[in-house]
This record gives C-alpha cells, sequence and structure tokens, in this order.
C-alpha cells in the first residue's frame, strides 16, 4: 500500500503469500456456504490487481465456476485503454485474464442492477475502494445483512468512511448507509 503506508504492516513476500492464502479461505468457505463476496475497489490500479490475484488464485481450477463481476463504470474504462495501450506479455496476460471465462464485466447500469438482484453465489470487484459511493454501495446493501456472504477489503478505509466502520466496528449491530439502517451481519 504505498499511497497510505503503515509502516506497522509488513510488506515481505511471506505477508502477501499469507494475505493470498486468506483471501482464498475467504472465498471458499463463503461460496461453499453460498453467499457472495465483494471485494470494493479502487478503480485504477486496485482492480486490476485484484483480478490478477483472483486469476491467478483459481484459472488453473478447472471446478471454479464462480461468476467474478467487476461492475465499476471507471474500472471498465480503465480495463478497455489498458488493453489498447499495453503492449507484449502485459497485454497479452490482460486479454487472457478477461476473457478467462468466470470473468463476467458489467457495462450498464441496468446489467449492475440485474447482478445485483441476482441472489446466486459470486465474487463481485467493485468501486468505489472505500464503500463511500458507486456501486460497491449497491452490492453493499445486499451483502452486508447477509451473514453467509463476506467483504474482503484490499485498499486504505480512511477513517469514519464507510468501509472504515465495517472494517473497524464488526461489533456495531447495524451500519447506517444512505439513511437507512442495515444489520451488520456479514
Amino acid at each position: 500500500e504505498c499511497t497510505y503506508n503503515n509502516p506497522l504492516r509488513s510488506v515481505k513476500k511471506d505477508a502477501r503469500d499469507k494475505d493470498i492464502a486468506v483471501i482464498k479461505t475467504v472465498i471458499n468457505q463463503t461460496i461453499s456456504n453460498n453467499g457472495s463476496v465483494l471485494i470494493p475497489c479502487f478503480a485504477l490500479q486496485r482492480m486490476e490487481t485484484m483480478l490478477y490475484t483472483l486469476w491467478t488464485i483459481y484459472h488453473k481450477d478447472k471446478s471454479f465456476d464462480t461468476q467474478i463481476v467487476v461492475d465499476s463504470p471507471l474500472a471498465v474504462k480503465l480495463l478497455d485503454a489498458f488493453e489498447q495501450n499495453l503492449i507484449g506479455d502485459d497485454v497479452a496476460l490482460l486479454k487472457e485474464i478477461l476473457s478467462w471465462k468466470n470473468i463476467k464485466i458489467i457495462r450498464t447500469i441496468e446489467e449492475s442492477k440485474l447482478c445485483v438482484a441476482d441472489t446466486r453465489p459470486k465474487i463481485i470487484c467493485s468501486s468505489s475502494g472505500m464503500l463511500t459511493q458507486g456501486r460497491s454501495v449497491l452490492y453493499l446493501k445486499k451483502i452486508l445483512p447477509n451473514s453467509k456472504s463476506s467483504i474482503i477489503t484490499c485498499g486504505y478505509m480512511s477513517e469514519g468512511s464507510l468501509g472504515w466502520k465495517i472494517k473497524n466496528m464488526s461489533d456495531k449491530k447495524y451500519i447506517t448507509i444512505d439513511n437507512k439502517s442495515y444489520p451488520n451481519r456479514c
């Protein structure tokens, strides 16, 4: 986490390997419990990093059939820009990730609403990363009350933001989103 570095947080390879193991464990447990996983991501670089991480964990697993939804207008535009501007091995890898059968890119608000309403287990990568606005909040309203679902945070959460409250106040029984209280069960 270069921008908001916490000097107390380890940045060694062992720590990253442990983080990836935790991500895989949370996803596997949540999906096996018939829940969904929300990964709120910053649109620039964090979304691409999370897609690469998920692809690295699961692309060789032929039994992994969980849909990974990318629902962020800015992130989709950035993925398109990367695909048009990267060269060589970088663009080849990005194209391989984006053509993976598990990836679903959401391009319209209508598709987004249908995806939010769909109760099938899935992994949702959406912005904003701090859950302050954007489509991630639409998913949060469905996921937060569901004890079978999970949220994986993957970036800085400024103190007082909705993402920070969820991450740091897990004992709070209700979280207010858009002036409405939602049970904090995921």
